[in-house]
């Protein structure tokens, strides 16, 4: 079904930052790295879909989430879909990890590193954002 362009497919991304102020990103099993999250379902809270997807995508367990550090990209990807990633700082304990499809693998990357790779549109958005300051 195709939205019209007035309405976003709403996506909660985790930015978890380590102590040097990298950022985590996830290897999917297509070989693009990406931040773990995913789409906010209807009726449900920011923090209880950032938990279900982090539990879902790595195993990993929320500790905190902090809504007064948020940052917003908005545009149209490759499938013409009109898309809001919302960055949201967030704090886990890492030490359960667990690999699946959407996170094989777990990394930390600067913006640098990160336009090397090969990333999602969302990871680009975000380093445009970070760069920014």
């Amino acid at each position: 079904m195709e939205l019209p362009r007035c309405c976003y497919r709403i996506s909660l991304k985790a930015l978890i930052l380590d102590k040097n102020g990298r950022f985590l990103l996830c290897k999917e099993d297509n070989g693009l790295w990406d931040l773990p999250g995913g789409g906010l379902e209807l009726g449900e809270s920011i923090e209880d879909c950032l938990r279900r997807e982090l539990t879902e995508e790595t195993g990993f367990k929320v500790n905190k989430v902090d809504l007064k550090n948020i940052k917003v990209a908005t545009y149209v990807d490759k499938k013409n879909t009109s898309v809001a990633n919302i960055f949201i700082q967030t704090e886990v304990d890492v030490g359960g990890f667990t690999p699946s499809r959407e996170c094989r693998e777990y990394r930390y990357f600067s913006t640098d590193e990160a336009k090397r790779e090969l990333v999602y549109q969302s990871v680009d958005e975000l380093v445009k954002l970070l760069d920014e300051k």
